[in-house]
């Protein structure tokens, strides 16, 4: 079995060495050039005294720097931490101090707020890389944290979720089983920011061989220029939140593309998922509306568009529990169910789950409500 996320690129590298692994408007990196790339980043980040384990942010718009950074994260022994150069510095800092960050890496070009905090200096990535002396990378532990992700929840205030490479790994292992199920390799596009749990499921799909298409900021708010972009680099499978998806249903059917759809983040008004039955009957495309907490690493339960319902199921009204969901816990009062229960779900017990959330500034651990079981914040 493998122990790192980072572990099941290289393997996708070496079986698929020239197959495209990461897609821009101004080119492409293969996988083996991604390896490689990633390497040299790592053995840096070591050389320069990066110690396993280290949380490391990561200051990037979306681009190829990005992944490569990621990756060389991992293969580090950290864990990364997203920061989104359009947030505001002070909840920038707010992470940074909140999550223990010794280290940030930033694209071309980006530079870091004023009083960015002394302790995490700041390291700028540009490609090419210059070649690294033999490899450095670091061994894991599948419970070794592979990102830290801030969500605000209900308090207002970013709080930093903690999820290990097992975590991540079983995340794979519920798309296999739910959504994928074994299909060849897709063109999956980059859509969500990284600082959003969504995006995980997507550039996971690295560990499979998949290609990452990465969408320019300014074309996702453009929907005839984003779907165009989908056509011109033969993108299959997108993941995408219910309202940015109603501007896009319209150019969608209109150049008949039959894609895969993960649908979620909030609500599915009952007209859209009529819409998205409509596309499936008429042009082919499959979509699936996931839900799950930041704290279940990414998604929780799922439930295909051909699924009559009549309230959302990123609410899971009708959702089925993706693979590694053990258990639900509908209602009050707190009893466990079968998977396949419908009801709104108030706890879930999962190999997804980690420990649970940081206090807000403090860089140690805090305990979940129990072992793999967490209570989703609502957000």
């Amino acid at each position: 079995m493998t122990s790192g996320v980072h572990t099941a690129v290289s393997a996708a590298a070496r079986a698929h060495p020239r197959r495209a692994a990461v897609v821009t408007n101004d080119g492409e990196l293969t996988y083996a050039e991604l390896d490689e790339l990633s390497d040299r980043l790592c053995a840096q980040l070591v050389r320069t005294g990066t110690a396993p384990r280290s949380v490391v942010g990561l200051h990037f718009a979306r681009s190829a720097e990005q992944v490569v950074a990621l990756l060389a994260v991992l293969k580090a022994g950290c864990a990364y931490l997203p920061l989104d150069p359009r947030h505001p510095a002070g909840r920038l800092r707010h992470m940074i101090a909140g999550s223990g960050a010794a280290l940030t890496l930033t694209g071309p070009g980006l530079k870091p707020p004023r009083d960015w905090p002394v302790e995490c200096p700041v390291t700028e990535v540009a490609l090419p890389l210059p070649p690294a002396d033999g490899t450095a990378t670091h061994g894991i532990r599948p419970d070794d944290l592979a990102y830290v992700l801030c969500t605000s929840g209900t308090t207002g205030r970013p709080k930093a979720v903690e999820v290990t490479h097992a975590n991540v790994l079983s995340l794979l292992r519920g798309l296999e089983a739910t959504v994928l199920g074994g299909v060849g390799p897709a063109r999956v596009a980059w859509n969500a920011s990284a600082c959003f749990d969504a995006s995980v499921q997507q550039w996971v799909r690295l560990c499979r061989g998949d290609t990452l298409v990465l969408l320019d900021e300014d074309v996702r708010v453009d929907p005839a220029a984003l779907v165009d972009d989908l056509v011109r680099h033969g993108v299959t499978d997108m993941d995408v939140v219910p309202s940015h998806l109603a501007l896009l249903a319209g150019p969608l059917a209109a150049a008949g593309l039959s894609l895969r759809l993960l649908v979620g983040g909030e609500p599915v008004p009952p007209a859209l998922w009529a819409e998205l039955r409509r596309l499936e009957r008429v042009q082919g495309l499959r979509a699936w509306n996931m839900y799950g907490p930041t704290e279940c690493t990414v998604d929780a339960t799922t439930a295909p568009s051909t699924r009559r319902h009549r309230t959302s199921a990123s609410r899971c009204r009708t959702s089925a529990a993706m693979c590694w969901t053990p258990a639900c816990v509908p209602c009050r009062p707190v009893r466990p169910v079968s998977c396949s229960s419908p009801g709104p779900v108030s706890h879930a017990a999962t190999e997804g789950c980690p420990d649970g959330p940081r206090p807000p500034s403090c860089p140690t651990r805090s305990p979940g409500t129990a072992a793999g079981c967490t209570a989703p914040e609502t957000s």
